[in-house]
């Protein structure tokens, strides 16, 4: 594949990105940057809950955020909607129980696991193909960059879980970056250390911009990471 093609591949993913950003804005009508960034505090659980309606900001129809709003041990931390609903997030106390048979020190570990998968997931598809497109195409060079991959997103699942907000994000971005550079040229000598690094740049970018879209649809259309 010759690098004008290439381009091309990565102009067309990047306008996939920017059509994911307008489909969220149409969605939403109000953007608010802080909602994909927020945290809540250590020994806290975060709730992601979402509710529409039928008319324009008429009443709720369908409201799975009513049992945190109403609930002492649950804070409201931020929220984003529109003309049609929304999604809020809430940080709840430990001993909150929403099932019975609900054990707190289960659903720490389940959504550490939840999260780490699924951030990995959503790194390997966005990345993998950029990685493909700068001539990676391997099955040894695949792996390597896969094992880059896991190792980088289990560092950010395991410190995100504690730590937040956009400083912390941009730090482990760049942490990240130079981390797959480094590990790649020691594995990959026979590779020019430019084209490791371009390749690590635009996958890393590309997944940045696309999985901050991705993770807000999901959140506020589906509640995922819920």
């Amino acid at each position: 594949m010759n690098s004008i093609y290439a381009k091309k591949v990565i102009f067309f993913i990047l306008l996939f990105t920017l059509g994911f950003s307008v489909y969220t804005s149409v969605q939403a009508d109000v953007i608010n940057p802080e909602y994909i960034t927020s945290y809540c505090p250590a020994g806290k659980i975060k709730k992601v809950c979402t509710y529409k309606t039928e008319e324009p900001f008429g009443k709720p129809t369908i409201d799975g955020c009513k049992r945190y709003e109403n609930n002492l041990k649950c804070d409201f931390l931020i929220g984003t909607g529109g003309s049609f609903g929304g999604s809020q997030k809430y940080c709840c106390e430990p001993g909150f129980s929403e099932e019975p048979g609900f054990s707190e020190e289960n659903y720490l570990i389940s959504y550490k696991i939840k999260n780490f998968l699924s951030l990995l997931a959503l790194t390997l598809i966005l990345e993998l193909p950029i990685f493909y497109l700068f001539g990676f195409r391997a099955k040894k060079s695949l792996l390597l960059f896969t094992l880059a991959n896991v190792l980088s997103v289990f560092a950010f699942s395991l410190t995100g879980f504690w730590l937040g907000g956009l400083l912390f994000i941009v730090i482990a971005e760049i942490a990240i970056i130079v981390f797959e550079i480094m590990f790649l040229k020691k594995s990959l000598k026979q590779v020019s250390f430019k084209k490791i690094v371009r390749a690590v740049l635009i996958a890393n970018i590309v997944s940045a911009v696309g999985g901050i879209f991705v993770l807000n649809f999901l959140s506020s259309i589906l509640g995922f990471f819920r």
